[in-house]
């Protein structure tokens, strides 16, 4: 884009700069015609606005330090965080199914990939492991319910849904055909798990729980809302 800059004649240019030297002229003649007992309840009141501003940043640094302490404290409790995780994955139990699997692999410059596909009559199942940056990305189609989903595969469990307050049709659905894949040879002795849907949730409704029996305020950055609170100056 092309734009001519905006050019001032002379007669402007001196307008401007007279308008200038007017308004510092006439803020010296301001201040000098204040009193000294004016001047004086000025600069105290300076002093107390930057005074009243120091006091709250530091208030506020002590509260952030204060939250970081909460959390540190609520990450550390194993009993805490073994709770958390046990919401935070929980199994899937169901029979394996009748039907049909199937299984391909494949590479490319960017690393290799395994797909599964279990089905029965009236559901499917598809697993896409990839080896590149171990991904599995998991694929249901059945009358109770489809999904998409990014999923987990651990040496002991595989992750192929996620939840948000309880196990789903669809769930058990997804995990009979994990089982008919498993019971032909794949991905075996793995258990069938869902994943809680948002996990910042998770943690901090824990962490609620945690810092209200302790007097905290049951928000991560909670006593920094205190301080908040209060209005900055």
């Amino acid at each position: 884009m092309n734009e001519n800059p905006r050019t001032y004649s002379n007669e402007q240019i001196a307008l401007m700069a007279a308008a200038s030297v007017a308004m510092l002229g006439w803020s010296v003649w301001s201040e000098f015609r204040k009193s000294p007992s004016q001047r004086t309840k000025e600069a105290d009141e300076n002093r107390a606005r930057h005074a009243a501003r120091a006091e709250f940043e530091r208030r506020e640094q002590r509260a952030r330090k204060l939250d970081q302490e909460h959390w540190r404290a609520f990450e550390t409790d194993a009993q805490v965080q073994a709770a958390c995780e046990a919401e935070m994955r929980i199994q899937v139990l169901a029979e394996a199914c009748t039907g049909r699997v199937s299984r391909i692999s494949g590479g490319s410059l960017w690393g290799t990939w395994v797909s599964y596909c279990a089905e029965s009559d009236e559901a499917e199942l598809k697993l896409h492991h990839s080896h590149d940056g171990d991904r599995l990305g998991v694929d249901l189609k059945s009358p109770q319910g489809s999904y998409q989903v990014e999923g987990e595969l651990f040496p002991d469990r595989i992750v192929i849904g996620t939840y948000t307050e309880a196990i789903c049709p669809e769930h058990r659905v997804a995990a009979s055909l994990l089982a008919l894949l498993q019971a032909n040879g794949h991905l075996t002795g793995r258990i069938a798990m869902v994943r809680y849907a948002d996990y910042w949730q998770l943690r901090h409704r824990h962490y609620a729980a945690f810092a209200t029996t302790r007097g905290w305020p049951p928000e991560p950055d909670g006593e920094v809302q205190r301080v908040w609170s209060t209005g900055r100056p």
